[in-house]
């Protein structure tokens, strides 16, 4: 005995909507890390900063390829 067509459209409704959770879930989680990610690269740049090995020439090409890839990754996220 099959289903009714208003029961199996009700049944794709509800799959739907637990996708869309499911990948609004998975954008704040892999958002999460994101935001972990970047806060860990602060704190290396922050490290770099205080160290006297590290010549400013040096800290300013890790400073300036962070905020590349920062603003890339910015851009990308804004799509």
């Amino acid at each position: 005995m099959g289903h009714s067509e208003d029961y199996i459209r009700n049944k794709m409704y509800e799959l739907e909507k637990e996708k869309l959770v499911v990948d609004n879930n998975t954008n704040k989680v892999l958002a999460d890390i994101r935001d972990l990610l970047l806060a860990s690269n602060i704190l290396r740049l922050a490290e770099l900063a205080d160290n006297p090995n590290v010549s400013s020439g040096n800290y300013k090409c890790a400073k300036d390829g962070f905020n590349d890839v920062k603003e890339s990754i910015e851009k990308r996220w804004s799509e």
